[in-house]
């Protein structure tokens, strides 16, 4: 599962890949970005950030849940808010 609070839609099986082949997230993922290493909660999460000019911004951060080595589920919260209280850095060069 693929949940993207605060909206209320959710992905679930097949749908999660047809969401990750989606244009959007094509157009996200041409970006110029980078990805950080933290924990939420205990959890393993991942930090995103989108640069200009040399300097990179809070994104988003997605907390995920393994179950055995399968990703079950996998929570994005969208919006640099989200990365406040975590260990991590408010821009990156």
């Amino acid at each position: 599962m693929f949940a993207v609070p605060p909206h209320a839609t959710w992905f679930r099986g097949a749908a999660v890949g047809a969401l990750s082949r989606s244009d959007r997230l094509a157009r996200f993922w041409a970006q110029a970005r980078r990805v950080l290493a933290t924990r939420a909660n205990g959890q393993l999460a991942r930090a995103f950030y989108v640069g200009d000019e040399g300097v990179y911004r809070p994104h988003s951060l997605q907390v995920v849940d393994f179950d055995g080595e399968r990703v079950a589920p996998a929570v994005h919260f969208i919006g640099p808010d989200d990365l406040r209280g975590f260990d991590v850095p408010e821009r990156i060069a």
